[in-house]
């Protein structure tokens, strides 16, 4: 059968498949690049998941708040690191897919990854996530306030200025 234009289905279908995956590695190819070494002695969290952590954690519990440090500082970062420690090898790999969801989520839609957009289209975006009423949307960014509530809100500065006694002290922190 031919369409309109004189190309046949199969034509079609695979032009529209071969231009939908020109379109994806044109795209993806902005997504690709280096990110800065931590300089922290991390354990399970690679470069890149450490700075796109220290990006979403400097929006979700930003500097300059009435607790201190902040969700993007070396120690909330490392509180990460140690939690993704204790989590079995089998199922660590769908705790590092998180940060790249939202690292890469802009691939279809947005000609940046988050990590490099201003600091106004990122909070914009996050803001979208934070928001959602779709399922996996809001799940995904439960799970990423998760990760942060663990590893900031069990720091003992953090307790400690909230009026409530550490409950956990890490290796290394005193009370």
């Amino acid at each position: 059968m031919a369409l309109p234009l004189g190309i046949t289905r199969r034509q079609f279908l695979l032009g529209s498949g071969a231009s939908a995956l020109l379109l994806a590695a044109g795209t993806s190819l902005r997504h690709v690049g280096d990110y800065p070494k931590s300089g922290l002695e991390l354990r399970k969290l690679s470069n890149k998941e450490a700075y796109i952590y220290r990006t979403i954690g400097s929006w979700l519990l930003p500097p300059g708040g009435p607790l201190p440090g902040h969700g993007g500082d070396d120690e909330t970062i490392l509180g990460i690191d140690a939690m993704l420690s204790h989590v079995p090898a089998g199922k660590r790999s769908l705790l590092a897919a998180l940060p790249l969801v939202f690292e890469h989520g802009t691939a279809l839609t947005l000609s940046q990854r988050l990590t490099e957009m201003s600091s106004t289209d990122a909070a914009e975006y996050l803001q979208n996530w934070a928001t959602s009423t779709q399922l996996i949307p809001a799940q995904l960014f439960a799970a990423l306030r998760t990760m942060y509530g663990f590893s900031y809100f069990e720091r003992v500065d953090v307790l400690t200025a909230m009026g409530l006694p550490p409950i956990c002290v890490h290796p290394g922190q005193s009370v």
